[in-house]
């Protein structure tokens, strides 16, 4: 079997010495493995990712879910709908190892998958006709991804989020309006709106229970933060894996939605570099293959 293995070389994980104990394993196990770096394009100010013209076997991801979000969008493009897609978690959150079990022994793991063929096909958000894997943020967490200091977001990894989400709890007047309207027309207004293709968020925190990267749908959250102690609670809910229980949070799973707002937009953990202020947000079910582990 052919491995291509897609790496961030700005990964907080990422060594030469990593990257070889892979080599070793993936040609002990009887596979080929090659590699190649995403890169910045600066004219365009976006990673790309040079895919190779001869088709892989397998793809696999070394990074975060930003990493992730880049290959996809390339794999889509290129038409490798059916190349099952593996995950290394070299990133601040893995929310996606999480939700395919690829968290711990994620390379043994994936030899395993590739040697048993069992995948599943993924769904993918669009957003504007962008793709995304995980979710979309719009409040406290994207001004905080919008603002966070990147030198201690590569000494501490994602705490380095929770530093800025704090700080924001007494600016709660940066969060603007956030207008959703679900796919029969109701709106749903607020401050704060998660739109999500996971039941993950974050890392090892869940939204909901009934969320899935598998079940065609996405999973809308949306609450308002007027003060401190509100912005408090939510955030102890949602380390409690309790948000959509709390009182004033709005939550239902659609297939399509339309956001208004002047926030910022995080998406798979970036930020999205628009103009507008209106998005229209839908699922395409099972559109991608990847590995996963029971």
């Amino acid at each position: 079997m052919t491995i291509l293995l897609i790496l961030n070389p700005n990964s907080r994980h990422y060594t030469y010495k990593a990257l070889q104990s892979i080599r070793k394993r993936v040609e002990k196990a009887g596979h080929v493995i090659s590699f190649i770096e995403t890169e910045w394009d600066s004219e365009a100010e976006s990673v790309t990712v040079p895919l190779p013209a001869l088709r892989p076997n397998a793809i696999w991801v070394a990074g975060g879910d930003g990493t992730l979000n880049d290959v996809v969008s390339a794999v889509i493009q290129q038409k490798w709908h059916d190349i099952p897609i593996g995950i290394i978690p070299w990133g601040s959150a893995n929310v996606v190892s999480h939700e395919l079990n690829l968290l711990r022994n994620a390379v043994k793991k994936l030899i395993k998958r590739l040697e048993n063929g069992k995948i599943k096909k993924m769904d993918v958000g669009y957003i504007n006709g962008k793709p995304f894997i995980l979710c979309i943020g719009s409040g406290i967490d994207s001004v905080a991804v919008s603002t966070v200091n990147y030198r201690l977001k590569r000494w501490i990894g994602r705490q380095a989020y929770a530093v800025r989400t704090l700080q924001l709890l007494f600016q709660t007047n940066l969060f603007k309006t956030v207008l959703i309207r679900d796919s029969k027309g109701k709106a749903h207004t607020g401050n704060w709106a998660i739109i999500s293709n996971t039941r993950y968020y974050g890392g090892p925190f869940k939204l909901t229970t009934e969320g899935s990267v598998f079940d065609g749908k996405v999973d809308v959250l949306i609450l308002t933060i007027g003060s401190f102690w509100r912005g408090l609670r939510a955030l102890m809910d949602f380390h409690l894996n309790r948000l959509t229980k709390m009182p004033g949070v709005t939550y239902f799973q659609d297939t399509s939605v339309t956001l208004e707002t002047d926030n910022p937009i995080q998406l798979d953990g970036d930020i999205m570099n628009v103009s507008q202020n209106k998005y229209e947000i839908t699922i395409k079910p099972k559109l991608i293959s990847v590995f996963y582990s029971d």
